[in-house]
């Protein structure tokens, strides 16, 4: 969703014979549609030639990192990195436990056709396995 903020004045305190106001700024958010978007991330990675070739995928994790979201006309503007982790066997006679991370960027747009630049995005960015 997008928040835009608008301020005015609004009465905070009235006192006296000649009705004396004091005014104070209220700031007013309009929220939009809470939105949900699914980006499908596709790559091919190469491990590093010092690392052994992979027997067996022991676990692996994706986390977002680097979040920045951007209110344009019509959406919002999402440029991430995806860091993913993988826990593995090596192939040989040892056999050790490996790890290596790859990283991957994320860039979209949510459309919001009620957002316009200067507006506030608020969001979070998921990864679904």
């Amino acid at each position: 969703s997008v928040w835009e903020t608008n301020s005015g004045e609004i009465a905070s305190d009235a006192s006296g014979e000649g009705l004396q106001l004091k005014c104070g700024t209220l700031a007013v958010g309009l929220d939009t549609e809470i939105k949900k978007d699914t980006f499908s991330l596709r790559d091919q990675f190469t491990l590093d030639r010092t690392k052994p070739d992979i027997e067996e995928i022991l676990q692996c994790d994706t986390v977002i990192s680097q979040k920045e979201m951007k209110a344009v006309k019509g959406g919002v503007n999402i440029k991430a990195e995806a860091v993913i982790s993988v826990l593995y066997t090596g192939t040989g006679e040892e056999a050790a436990v490996e790890v290596c991370e790859f990283y991957m960027p994320v860039n979209g747009t949510v459309e919001i056709p009620e957002a316009a630049e200067g507006m506030i995005p608020f969001g979070s960015i998921t990864v679904e396995k």
